[in-house]
């Protein structure tokens, strides 16, 4: 009797097995995207007349993430700026850089 017991749930085991690894076989695995610690990384690149500001938009934020552009306390867009990361600033006085 106790060798029956001891095959029952060896072959028990074995099905438990089977059935945990079909599970894993055919279960999608979904694989981290790895992210850098990364700022918004602003540039501003002067042309012509004006300044160009580009950001970065962050690996974690939607598509339709909107920003303000400040200069100063005063906010140049009248709107939350969506589906770019580029403004130009057309009324920003030239900097003279100093040594």
């Amino acid at each position: 009797m106790r060798l029956n017991a001891l095959m029952h749930h060896k072959i028990i085991k074995g099905q438990l097995i089977s059935v945990f690894l079909f599970f894993l076989a055919f279960t999608p695995v979904k694989a981290q995207m790895q992210v850098e610690k990364l700022d918004r990384g602003l540039i501003a690149v002067r042309v012509g007349s004006d300044y160009y500001l580009i950001w970065r938009l962050l690996a974690n934020e939607p598509y339709t993430t909107g920003f303000n552009v400040y200069r100063g306390t005063t906010k140049l867009n009248d709107s939350p700026i969506t589906g770019a990361t580029i403004y130009t600033d057309a009324g920003a006085a030239t900097i003279v850089p100093t040594r």
